[in-house]
């Protein structure tokens, strides 16, 4: 991947300069038997801060077409392996590692963070013919790998994963991670230590009454973040609750019929946190083989320091396949919403027409 900035086209009091980038990688799959598998890929990057600094001399060897060399220029490479056990064939075991150099930089992904070494170990159990599956995961992330900042910050990732198929109406699925960030104190730096924890806990239950098809889907999320900093815990504490029940009936005609019901809560210390709750109705109705119709309303109420605001919406839908020459689609939205000191309205309307071949 080669990436280089027009200079030309920024004009002389951007403070943002012109920036060029050369990243390769090579990737490889290994069975070493019937039961290892490995897989690792190893990546080098050259990134050019600045294209207005002047070339180096290994310049000269290389086709500017390639990649030109200046004083600006850092050379990193990154490196990651994953070797999986599979003892029986109910369980197995994946060992990851990763190594991110603090100068590898790809412009073709700008959010990857680099400088980051993290080591993972992830055990996977399958049980009753797979019906009741348990996975976790353990492992250590930590930056300032070639220790040239004052401090290193330390990361502890841990997950467990339950999936559970009691029958054919019952499921369920819970998980849980836990993150600590951590750093060393040293002299004019600040010492970090946060715990980030989330559960969530998810059933779904599907049954009959005659001809109609009932499904229940209820998902609850807990999260929570403690600072043990003494200087800004206050300003840290944050805690969160969230429940989602989805109910949806089918009749004999395929008419489905899902109400949703969504709330939350949270708390932040001393600071006002948003709460919200929301109730939604939608109705899916297939006229005949090519047209379905979807319509929907919803109402809701939030709450953000201490001001309260109500939103409702209203939402039309057709779709109509013309197969082979595309799909016809048209769409109604009404959205509206009210505060102490506001009300917005908004209106749209659409229709768009594609086609695949």
């Amino acid at each position: 991947m080669h990436a280089m900035d027009d200079s030309t086209s920024l004009p002389d009091t951007l403070q943002l300069p012109a920036m060029e980038n050369l990243a390769g990688s090579l990737m490889l799959a290994l069975p070493l038997t019937s039961v290892p598998h490995s897989r690792g890929e190893a990546a080098v990057a050259a990134f050019t801060r600045d294209l207005r600094f002047p070339e180096t001399s290994a310049a000269e060897s290389i086709p500017r077409w390639i990649f030109v060399p200046r004083y600006s220029t850092s050379v990193d490479g990154a490196a990651k392996v994953e070797l999986t056990l599979n003892p029986r064939s109910w369980w197995n075991v994946r060992f990851r590692g990763e190594w991110i150099g603090p100068g590898y930089v790809t412009l073709g992904y700008t959010q990857l963070i680099n400088d980051i070494g993290r080591i993972t170990i992830a055990p996977t159990v399958r049980l009753l013919n797979s019906r009741l599956i348990l996975s976790g995961s353990i492992g250590l992330q930590q930056n300032n790998l070639l220790q040239d900042k004052l401090a290193t910050t330390q990361r502890l990732i841990g997950s467990v994963n339950l999936s559970a198929q009691l029958s054919s109406a019952i499921s369920v699925a819970a998980s849980y991670t836990n993150y600590g960030i951590r750093s060393n104190h040293v002299n004019d730096t600040l010492r970090v230590s946060t715990i980030s924890q989330m559960f969530n806990f998810n059933p779904s239950f599907r049954f009959l009454t005659g001809t109609l098809r009932h499904s229940i889907a209820v998902g609850y999320s807990y999260s929570s973040v403690v600072d043990h900093n003494v200087v800004t815990a206050q300003q840290q504490q944050f805690q969160g609750h969230s429940l989602n029940i989805a109910y949806a009936l089918q009749l004999p005609n395929n008419w489905i019929f899902t109400t949703t019901i969504f709330g939350s809560k949270n708390e932040a210390g001393e600071n006002p946190a948003p709460s919200m709750l929301n109730i939604s109705e939608t109705i899916r109705v297939p006229v005949f083989k090519s047209l379905e119709l979807l319509g929907s309303a919803g109402y809701g109420i939030q709450e953000v320091a201490s001001q309260q605001s109500e939103n409702f919406f209203l939402r039309f839908s057709g779709h109509y396949s013309l197969k082979p020459f595309g799909k016809l689609s048209l769409l109604f939205l009404l959205q509206s919403t009210t505060s102490e000191n506001s009300e917005v309205q908004f209106l749209r309307g659409s229709v768009r027409y594609s086609v695949n071949w």
